[in-house]
């Protein structure tokens, strides 16, 4: 599959390939086989940083791209009891190592994810091959752990997948992908200093982009993490820590269960969600924009790529701690243009923001908008044109059939080319949405 990706990229920067081929090759190969494909994005995203794919070309590809984020997410948890561990298939006269005792429950299962490492470490994972017989169980073997001052460590490159089961700095294992994102790679984990309480797991976001030459990038992206902190809500994914591990800067949040809004847009593509459904996710969507407003921070990259919905149906939005509150100098915004931090989708960003204008709350209601109308109508209001295209080629779009004459005109004003008509923030969105609803989310905020 990396050989058929080479071949598409090296067909747009030739020029015998057009990007609306290359978008139909990707998304093709994708429904083929999202397994083999699940590291796509991340490869796209590496030849845009290095210059070999333009933004605009990789945003496309983003777009065609139907596994770019994980849909489902995976729990180790109690409920999950591995009858028996194999060891991984050998070839025939291959020696074989020390198998491990049977594990067959969580306690033991933690016993042996904490004990003092002196050798490779075995993570477990529920699949559906079959190594040896075991329809539940296969090995996956990762990095091996630094037991001592003289043991080799490999080098991760920011822009290649993390073997499941590193650990970084000792403390965080990565157990899982979760998804891929514009600016890295998001994985379900384990804080191993919090192995006795009951919940230990969380969430880590990879940044793809090495910061370890480039330190007033990294006390720009630290700093911003820091303000992003403050934001405790319970529709904002709550952020824990920023840290490095060798050439790789990281993002400690909490744990999340559920599925990506991404996925769900998929799903009803060309067809919609009810309003009862749909409803739900944009009004906490919005409570968290609201939230972050009130503290004078911007998102600037909402899109269901951004949001994560719980099993439980509460919508989070992720990725504050990547952009920063409204500047005060123009240095702190050039420091993270040069990174390209911003990696907005374009489909779904404000233009004078996506222009390296100043970030305005208002500029986060166009994308909520282009969400709801996603997800009510099941297509982009502006056939996932940039706002400037659609303003350029007078795009309209068609009303969303069944929908109320408020929620109608509130969505058509998030959905304007012009900043000023729209909603200025969060709150005026939930003011305009549901009137009696503003007084409760201020109390409670």
């Amino acid at each position: 599959m990396a050989v058929q990706l080479d071949d598409i990229i090296v067909g747009l920067s030739k020029g015998s390939l057009s990007l609306e081929a290359a978008c139909e090759a990707v998304a093709s190969a994708s429904k083929q086989d999202p397994v083999r494909t699940r590291f796509w994005g991340q490869r796209i995203e590496a030849e845009m940083v290095q210059g070999r794919l333009s933004r605009a070309a990789a945003r496309a590809l983003f777009d065609a791209l139907e596994d770019f984020q994980c849909d489902k997410t995976v729990w180790l948890d109690s409920a999950t009891v591995v009858p028996r561990l194999g060891p991984a298939p050998f070839a025939p006269g291959t020696k074989r190592k020390r198998v491990p005792p049977p594990i067959t429950n969580l306690e033991q299962l933690r016993a042996e994810l904490f004990r003092p490492v002196t050798r490779p470490a075995a993570i477990v994972r529920a699949t559906s091959a079959s190594p040896e017989g075991d329809s539940r169980t296969v090995w996956l073997e990762p990095n091996a752990q630094r037991s001592s001052p003289s043991a080799p460590q490999q080098s991760l490159n920011p822009l290649e997948p993390i073997p499941l089961g590193t650990t970084l700095n000792g403390r965080y294992r990565i157990l899982a992908p979760l998804g891929l994102g514009g600016v890295g790679q998001v994985f379900a984990a384990l804080d191993l200093y919090k192995s006795k309480e009951r919940d230990f797991h969380v969430t880590v976001k990879v940044i793809a982009v090495n910061l370890r030459h480039q330190p007033l990038a990294y006390a720009a992206l630290e700093a911003a993490v820091r303000r992003s902190q403050s934001l405790v809500h319970p529709n904002i994914v709550a952020i824990y820590d920023i840290d490095q591990y060798e050439d790789q800067v990281f993002i400690v949040m909490e744990s999340l269960r559920g599925r990506w809004l991404s996925g769900l847009v998929r799903e009803v593509r060309g067809k919609g969600l009810e309003y009862d459904k749909a409803w739900p996710i944009i009004e906490g969507i919005a409570s968290g924009l609201a939230h972050a407003h009130r503290h004078g921070i911007v998102h600037c990259d909402l899109s269901p790529h951004a949001v994560f919905v719980c099993e439980d149906g509460t919508a989070k939005i992720m990725g504050f701690g990547l952009v920063h509150a409204v500047p005060n100098s123009n240095e702190s915004l050039d420091v993270l243009d040069t990174l390209t931090l911003r990696a907005y989708t374009e489909a779904y960003t404000a233009d004078p923001w996506a222009q390296h204008g100043t970030p305005h709350p208002a500029d986060d209601l166009y994308p909520l908008g282009v969400i709801a109308y996603e997800m009510l109508a099941g297509s982009h209001p502006f056939r996932r044109c940039t706002l400037a295209a659609a303003r350029q080629q007078g795009l309209k779009f068609a009303p969303i059939p069944g929908l109320n004459r408020r929620a109608r005109k509130l969505i058509e004003r998030c959905l304007s080319f012009d900043r000023k008509t729209r909603p200025q923030d969060g709150t005026s969105f939930l003011k305009r949405m549901r009137p009696n609803l503003i007084r409760r989310l201020l109390l409670a905020g």
